[in-house]
């Protein structure tokens, strides 16, 4: 299948898009028609990748999802295979085990007690977050995220630079445990030490490269992206 990748992953492409090779064999042996939650979509790019692969999927963003994901969507030819919902997943009431799978890209880092006080932006608020989502999963289940972790010096430089280090809660390896211990983690990748966020093309292919045949052996500490697949075993 031709992946709209750019769409899905939407920012920081290259290196975020990883997530489709580390979460394929997950999502590839899922029966047809799986329930899927897809939380924090916003222009709904995950949703897209899983209702291409045929699954019913409930995209969700705390304020519903925006008028562009639904246009991005009837465009692909997947509506029919999408819902939309509101959904604060740190204060969720939804009925419990309904989903073969929820999904979520960069949202855990963002979440706060109170929406409006980034100042409730804490691990404890992360740690409900990830309990809630386990409820919401069926025995069995799978839950994937992708989240924003401290990385190395020259990313938290570059984060400065762009004013966006007091905008989030960035994990640090020691909590990934902590935060998915009711879950049996089946997998934790790493990726990415330097951005491909960059206006030039040609930087952002550099700076791939590096990242994938240099930079990648560097410990995972170096690293700014985890990719993690976790199940739900009782």
């Amino acid at each position: 299948m031709n992946l709209p990748v750019a769409e899905i992953i939407e920012w920081d492409v290259l290196n975020w898009a990883q997530l489709i090779q580390y979460w394929q064999p997950v999502v590839s042996q899922l029966p047809p028609n799986s329930n899927v939650l897809t939380i924090g979509e916003r222009n709904g790019g995950l949703t897209s990748w899983l209702a291409l692969l045929g699954h019913n999927v409930v995209c969700t963003d705390r304020n519903f999802p925006t008028e562009k994901a639904r246009i991005n969507h009837k465009r692909l030819g997947i509506s029919q295979n999408i819902t939309y919902g509101s959904l604060d997943i740190v204060d969720c009431d939804w009925r419990p085990a309904s989903f073969d799978l929820i999904v979520c890209k960069s949202v855990i880092g963002g979440l706060k007690a109170d929406p409006a006080d980034r100042t409730t932006r804490n691990f404890d608020v992360q740690v409900q977050a990830v309990n809630n989502i386990y409820g919401l999963l069926k025995t069995d289940g799978y839950f994937l995220s992708a989240e924003n972790m401290r990385g190395a010096g020259l990313m938290q430089y570059y984060r400065k630079v762009k004013h966006k280090e007091t905008g989030w809660r960035y994990l640090s390896w020691d909590e990934i445990g902590k935060l998915y211990s009711q879950f049996n983690l089946r997998r934790v990748e790493a990726f990415g030490v330097i951005p491909t966020n960059f206006r030039s093309v040609l930087v952002n292919n550099s700076c791939f490269f590096l990242n994938k045949y240099i930079l990648n052996y560097l410990p995972r500490n170096y690293k700014y992206i985890s990719f993690i697949t976790a199940q739900k075993i009782n």
